[in-house]
C-alpha cells in the first residue's frame, strides 16, 4: 500500500525533533500528502508547519504505520536536517521539543515510532555529534 501520510526525524544541532500532539503524545512530526506533493515534499511542509522548523531532507528512512479508525494508515519517513533557526516562540515547548539523541527512545509514546527510531537511532546520533563538533 502506498503511503498516504509523510513525516520526518528532524536534527537540529545536537538534538531530535519531536512534536506533541494535543493529546501529550510524544511523536516524529507527519501529516497527509496534498495532491500533486511527492512523499518528500509533503514530509517538509509537515515538518515545517508541525514544528517550525525549516528542514532539508538527507534521506529516505522507510515506511511505519499505524491504525487508525480501523484503517491503516502507512507513512513515509525521511531523515532531515534542520536548517536556519527553527520558529520556537510559537512551537517550542508548546507542540515541539528538541530532545538529546540519548532522551528519544523514551520520550516516543507509539511502538511504531520507537521501532522506527531504533533503525536510525545510530546514524542520527552521528549526525548530532557532527553538528556539535567545532568546524576547522
Amino acid at each position: 500500500m502506498a503511503a498516504v501520510q509523510a513525516g520526518g526525524i528532524i536534527v537540529w544541532r545536537e538534538r531530535v525533533v519531536l512534536r506533541r500532539t494535543a493529546n501529550g503524545e510524544w511523536v516524529f512530526p507527519k501529516g497527509w500528502i496534498d495532491p500533486g506533493e511527492t512523499p518528500e515534499q509533503a514530509a517538509l511542509r509537515e515538518v515545517r508547519e508541525e514544528t517550525g522548523i525549516q528542514a532539508e531532507a538527507i534521506r529516505y528512512i522507510g515506511e511505519s504505520s499505524y491504525e487508525m479508525d480501523g484503517e491503516e494508515r502507512p507513512v513515509a519517513y525521511y531523515l532531515m536536517q534542520a536548517v536556519g533557526t527553527p520558529e520556537w516562540p510559537e512551537h517550542g515547548g508548546l507542540d515541539a521539543g528538541a530532545f538529546l539523541v540519548s532522551e528519544v527512545d523514551r520520550r516516543l509514546t507509539f511502538e511504531n515510532n520507537r521501532r522506527l527510531w531504533a533503525e536510525v537511532a545510530g546514524e542520527v546520533a552521528r549526525l548530532a555529534r557532527a553538528n556539535t563538533e567545532p568546524a576547522f
